[in-house]
């Protein structure tokens, strides 16, 4: 017996983003509409059982999306995922991108993992992937994220993805935010302002604490956390020793 594929399936097996406990579902036109519309129309949809709530970011990312999406459908590879533990078959959060990359190469990561599903890998195995995804196009030479400003489970989360932390900026409806980059494997080094600010200290004779000390008392970065700027400095020598003169 020969079994049709539709084109809403071929649309999804070929966005698919497979981990080893979870699958992101990339969301079309009808899962972003049943998303804003009732929890038991995105279950069917998605297929899963959904259970309480499982969204912190409210409406307008998805409604967002939908936008874009309705624009111009394929990039449907660039916007909303909900991640979905195969043990379970259960949505534990959404995630995804804030839009193809642009003129320079650049996308954005963002995720978010429900409150009982936390502590358990689950973030940094969706931030991972969204990483090796955006990776597969070669367009890609840049991946951005941003946390609040404050050293907490997604920046640590960041960080083990190889993400560093670039500057703090001020956004119109989160004050205070970190940004955090990581670049294509085997793209060149390019120094973010507090690596800069972290390499105008290095003498060959202060160590890496000594440095994030001085670098703290001069007041040049927002933050002035000696752990977070000791990181930092670790970032710019281990990205030096591994670039290619």
């Amino acid at each position: 017996m020969i079994r049709i594929i539709s084109n809403f399936e071929l649309y999804h097996l070929g966005f698919m983003i497979h981990t080893e406990r979870l699958e992101l579902f990339p969301a079309n036109e009808t899962v972003l509409i049943a998303a804003l519309t009732d929890t038991r129309m995105l279950a069917s949809a998605l297929g899963c059982q959904i259970e309480g709530r499982w969204s912190e970011f409210g409406r307008a990312p998805l409604e967002y999306a939908l936008k874009k999406i309705k624009a111009n459908a394929r990039e449907g590879a660039w916007w909303t995922y909900f991640p979905i533990e195969v043990a379970t078959n259960r949505l534990i959060g959404t995630c995804g991108y804030k839009g193809p990359p642009d003129d320079e190469g650049i996308v954005e990561i963002g995720y978010e993992v429900i409150p009982d599903r936390r502590r358990l890998g689950f973030g940094k195995e969706i931030a991972a992937a969204l990483i090796r995804h955006a990776w597969s196009d070669p367009r890609v030479l840049k991946v951005l994220a941003h946390t609040l400003a404050d050293t907490n489970p997604s920046s640590r989360i960041l960080r083990s993805c190889g993400l560093h932390f670039v500057r703090a900026l001020i956004d119109t409806e989160d004050g205070p935010i970190w940004q955090w980059e990581i670049n294509r494997p085997g793209w060149s080094l390019r120094l973010s302002p507090a690596h800069l600010a972290f390499a105008q200290h290095v003498d060959g004779e202060r160590s890496i604490r000594d440095i994030a000390e001085r670098v703290a008392l001069s007041g040049v970065l927002a933050t002035t956390d000696r752990g977070e700027l000791e990181a930092i400095g670790r970032e710019l020598f281990e990205g030096l020793w591994r670039t290619d003169f």
